[in-house]
């Protein structure tokens, strides 16, 4: 009975080291951006999401286009929705993610454009 007891602990330890998460926050004069993530340690596989709030002094309903560049990753959205001026992107990725690498991310929205980073927290 014993040796089951180790070896369930064994296992539930093993379980839990095996992610990380990380996460990434930033701020324009109109945006507050923020990146977390969960990465498997044994195959460097990256699951996350990126939220953009739009904190600016008009509604807006859409944006023209976002890039983020995420090391060498670079996403590209256009014409998104935001629901109540937020915007979530999930990615998932390998090894994308350095946090000693910002994250950089230009926002288009009427006719109005701002490029803020995303630094490791």
């Amino acid at each position: 009975m014993l040796k089951k007891a180790v070896l369930i602990s064994i296992m539930i330890i093993s379980l839990v080291g095996c992610t990380t998460t990380i996460n990434y926050k930033g701020e324009s004069t109109s945006w507050r951006g923020n990146y977390s993530a969960t990465i498997n340690s044994k195959n460097n596989r990256e699951q996350g999401t990126y939220e953009f709030v739009y904190i600016g002094n008009i509604r807006i309903d859409t944006i023209q286009k976002a890039i983020i560049k995420n090391g060498s990753r670079t996403t590209e959205i256009t014409d998104f929705s935001l629901l109540d001026g937020k915007m979530q992107i999930p990615t998932s990725c390998s090894g994308c993610s350095n946090k000693n690498n910002p994250i950089e991310v230009t926002i288009w929205w009427n006719d109005t454009e701002e490029t803020f980073e995303l630094i490791y927290r």
